[in-house]
Order: C-alpha cells, then sequence, then structure tokens
C-alpha cells in the first residue's frame, strides 16, 4: 500500500502488508483507480459453519458452501462495509445483531448482501442481490 502524506511537503510512505495499526487523517482522497480486498486480492472464504465470521480481513468475502446460519459479524469497525457472495444456502438470523428487517434472510449461491457497521456488534443490510428474481425492472 503506498500512501501520500501531506505536511508542508508530500513524502510518500511505504506500508507492507504485514503493518498492521491504525492510520489517522482528517481526509483521504484517491485519484484514479481503488480497490479493496482481502490479504491474497481476492475475496476471503469464510470458514464452514462459522456463526459468526471475521470481517476484519477485507470487504469482500464468499461464505462456505455448506449451509450456516449467520448471527453476527467479527473484527469489524464503524463505518466498514462488506460484501458477501454466497457460496452455498446461507441464512442471516436477522433477530441478533444483523439489522435486516423482521424476518431471517436466506441467500443461496450466488446471491450478494452487502452490510454497513454501526459498531463492533451491530450491522446493517444495505442491499440484497437475488439471482432468482428478475432484476431488469422496479430497481434495487
Amino acid at each position: 500500500l503506498l500512501m501520500t502524506t501531506w505536511t508542508k511537503e508530500a513524502t510518500d510512505t511505504t506500508i507492507s502488508s504485514t503493518t498492521t495499526g491504525q492510520i489517522t487523517a482528517s481526509s483521504l482522497e484517491v485519484a484514479g483507480s481503488f480497490a479493496a480486498n482481502g490479504p491474497s486480492s481476492t475475496f476471503v472464504t469464510m470458514s464452514s459453519g462459522d456463526t459468526s465470521p471475521d470481517v476484519s480481513t477485507g470487504n469482500i468475502f464468499k461464505s462456505h458452501s455448506d449451509g450456516v446460519t449467520i448471527d453476527q459479524f467479527d473484527g469489524g469497525v464503524c463505518g466498514q462495509i462488506i460484501i458477501i457472495i454466497s457460496g452455498g444456502q446461507t441464512e442471516y438470523d436477522v433477530s441478533s445483531e444483523l439489522k435486516g428487517g423482521t424476518t431471517n434472510i436466506r441467500t443461496d449461491a450466488g446471491d450478494v448482501t452487502m452490510w454497513v457497521c454501526e459498531s463492533a456488534t451491530v450491522w446493517h443490510l444495505l442491499s440484497w442481490m437475488d439471482l432468482s428474481i428478475d432484476l431488469s425492472s422496479d430497481g434495487f
């Protein structure tokens, strides 16, 4: 990751992939292309049967191909947005810290959900793409 920090004059700071911690700035602007992903430059696959997967390692994830009910995401920070591609049938328990209406959400392989973190334990559903329905009308 190459970041430019501004004081009286611009200097480049290189941060290696092993660097941990927090970078604080009053603003951040990215000119040109930007992408964030997991540590291997692709999505992070969630572990089989994990009902509260750790999302601290990226922003794009794929649930395991076996069925699982997720009731929490661990390791999130306020403002973090995550995208989950369903690897198999995945159910989201919205009676817990996941806020997504009044009825649990069931997704199938290829469906996509997007969540935003309010706090370390509260997540809100932003969108859900269901591959089994016609998305050509009514927007989403």
